[in-house]
């Protein structure tokens, strides 16, 4: 829902339950033009997400079936949605992936039976993994914002030492220009990137 945010500020719609999400998710939907979220039946039972190209091929085809084909069908969207990068996500498969977790988790009464193609402990695994890492992000980001700050102080006391510190990257708590240094957001960039998956 985050990507949404920005949009609902600018033409203040509300949304406050599922029906209204399906409304503008519809009403965005030409936004999106070339690709087509849909559903189909999990040869299991119930629906399961897919993706279609501007060619008709399957771009995404979900491995969790669902009571009903909307719900599906909206999981294709959030992939979408996350993996091409709209306002506030990165455009990648990790991103999908994570949009992906998270529509699961909130739509989990709508569950079918269970995973189509995975056992179970793999999701709890790849979940935990994606909510660890969803947390270090959140550190990350703080502090690149205590970063910001303490260039500021820094700056109210000497703006000479704020460009000199700021040249060291004494204020890129975390993250480091070099990119032989290991750190906090190179760790998070291998975990997203599947080097630490056993």
């Amino acid at each position: 829902m985050q990507w949404l945010r920005p949009w609902l500020n600018c033409v203040n719609w509300q949304v406050s339950n599922m029906e209204d999400m399906r409304r503008l998710i519809e009403t965005v939907q030409p936004l999106f033009e070339g690709y087509t979220a849909g559903a189909e039946e999990s040869a299991n039972g119930g629906f399961r997400a897919r993706l279609t190209n501007p060619e008709g091929n399957t771009s995404y085809l979900g491995n969790f079936a669902y009571k009903d084909k909307e719900t599906a069908k909206y999981e294709a969207q959030a992939y979408y949605n996350a993996y091409f990068g709209t306002p506030g996500m990165k455009a990648n498969d990790t991103g999908a992936e994570r949009a992906v977790a998270k529509y699961r988790k909130a739509n989990a009464e709508q569950k079918f039976g269970e995973q189509v193609t995975m056992q179970s402990e793999d999701v709890v695994t790849e979940e935990s993994n994606v909510e660890a890492i969803e947390e270090l992000e959140n550190i990350l980001d703080d502090l690149e914002g205590l970063g910001e700050q303490a260039k500021h102080l820094v700056r109210s006391i000497s703006p000479d030492a704020e460009r000199q510190l700021s040249a060291y990257g004494a204020f890129d708590f975390g993250s480091s220009s070099n990119q032989y240094d290991v750190t906090l957001a190179g760790f998070i960039d291998d975990a997203q990137s599947g080097s630490y998956d056993e």
